[in-house]
């Protein structure tokens, strides 16, 4: 059975690997790993890399709105189940 290819934007791409840092982000917080958003940010920012002028995904998540982005998670969850 063939797999249908589907064109995926720059865009989505980061969107979809953003959503994943920011759902294990809120996994962090809600386990009391870490205390406040920004220390998911702080981690990201020296211990991975991520750049510092984007200032983290939770810092993304806050800007864009958490709730728009739990809508998008819940959508991936029912169209491809747990990820």
């Amino acid at each position: 059975m063939a797999i249908p290819q589907r064109e995926f934007t720059p865009e989505r791409i980061a969107e979809r690997c953003l959503d994943a840092l920011i759902n294990e982000g809120a996994r962090l917080l809600e386990e009391g790993v870490a205390l406040r958003d920004v220390d998911v940010d702080i981690v990201f920012l020296y211990g991975f890399g991520f750049p510092a002028w984007r200032g983290g995904p939770m810092f993304y998540a806050t800007r864009t709105g958490k709730k728009k982005i739990h809508e998008r998670l819940l959508r991936r969850y029912e169209r491809f189940g747990p990820f």
